[in-house]
């Protein structure tokens, strides 16, 4: 008997096959968008342009270290070298006094302007989360210089050397390193200051 006759007996096994055609037809594309998929995201990880979110110590030490795992830098804090005064946990989001002025999260590089640049760059323009759930666009240069946790009574601010890893973008001015205030990142009050106006003063 012939396979057309079969199929004709049989009008099920056309459905079949033709499904299985299908079927193969959709796994090898499927396999094939997953491929050029995972080529993409190498490219775009390689390229640097994946985002790179940073939330704030101050969420869970009420004065954070100066260096933390996620702002891999060098920093210029006598806490790098002196014990730290830090108080981990017993941090409650209603301490938060000025939340449409206080970044909760931000991303490591501005990534939407003509050029990618650190987020500590006074150019730096780019949507910050705020305490509110806000999202707005915010300029570096608006915000406070922030200061030094473990030394809360100190006038003076954390420093950050930026020197980009290869997957980085460069520096602004093409040095290896760059220097800048860390501005949000350590907000003078920790989560009861405020990152925009006057830096808030006084708070222990």
């Amino acid at each position: 008997m012939s396979d057309r006759s079969a199929i004709d007996k049989n009008p099920q096994k056309e459905f079949y096959s033709e499904g299985g055609e299908r079927g193969k037809r959709g796994r090898r594309n499927a396999k094939e968008g997953t491929k050029q998929e995972k080529t993409e995201n190498m490219r775009i990880r390689l390229c640097g342009f994946s985002a790179l979110f940073s939330s704030l110590h101050a969420l869970h030490c009420e004065n954070a270290s100066c260096l933390d795992s996620q702002l891999m830098r060098s920093c210029v804090c006598p806490a790098t070298s002196a014990p730290s005064p830090s108080k981990i946990g017993n941090v409650r989001l209603d301490q938060v006094t000025f939340p449409s002025l206080k970044v909760h999260m931000f991303d490591t590089f501005q990534r939407h302007g003509r050029r990618q640049l650190f987020f500590a760059h006074p150019d730096t323009v780019q949507p910050v989360l705020q305490f509110d759930s806000s999202v707005p666009d915010r300029r570096t240069k608006d915000v406070g210089y922030g200061w030094q946790p473990n030394f809360p009574a100190s006038p003076a601010s954390t420093s950050i050397f930026y020197t980009p890893y290869q997957y980085e973008p460069p520096t602004s001015n093409r040095a290896t390193t760059e220097i800048f205030f860390g501005r949000y990142r350590w907000t003078r009050g920790g989560i009861r200051g405020s990152d925009y106006g006057n830096e808030v003063s006084g708070v222990p």
